[in-house]
């Protein structure tokens, strides 16, 4: 949610979509800024979590807000420390291992939004598919 409404909190989802569980310990998020490099990178969780394939996860800097809003399943939220607001227009986000391969990026554009929508508030962009390129605007 990178636009949410005056009552909302912005977030990220994230899903194993592979065939063993992974420690949330062992996994970072990072922002990239305009030279490509991260501007922020942190780990989404300081702790052993076991995230196992098919699940999804929330991650925000807000978990009590969140869940004031939303109602995820609070034993796959996982609240990060500063968090940096999430640009309403693009921004360059990367999931990665701690040895730095990159598991997954994504360089969002508020374009992607259904073009019928008056308003962009509140409203998330929702990956469509696992299996399709996550950078494809209509996925």
């Amino acid at each position: 949610m990178l636009d949410p409404d005056q009552n909302g909190i912005e977030y990220i989802e994230i899903t194993n979509n592979g065939s063993y569980p992974v420690n949330a310990k062992d996994l970072f998020i990072g922002l990239l800024n305009n030279q490509n490099s991260f501007s922020y990178l942190q780990p989404i969780s300081h702790t052993d979590i076991a995230i196992y394939p098919d699940t999804y996860w929330v991650l925000t800097g807000n978990e009590i807000k969140l869940q004031s809003k939303h109602q995820p399943n609070p034993r796959q939220l996982l609240a990060i420390k500063n968090l940096p607001a999430l640009n309403n227009q693009s921004a360059h986000w990367q999931l990665l291992y701690k040895d730095g391969s990159v598991i997954d990026k994504i360089i969002y554009d508020s374009k992607w939004h259904f073009r019928l929508h008056t308003t962009t508030k509140g409203i998330a962009l929702e990956r469509i598919s696992l299996n399709e390129a996550t950078q494809s605007p209509h996925n």
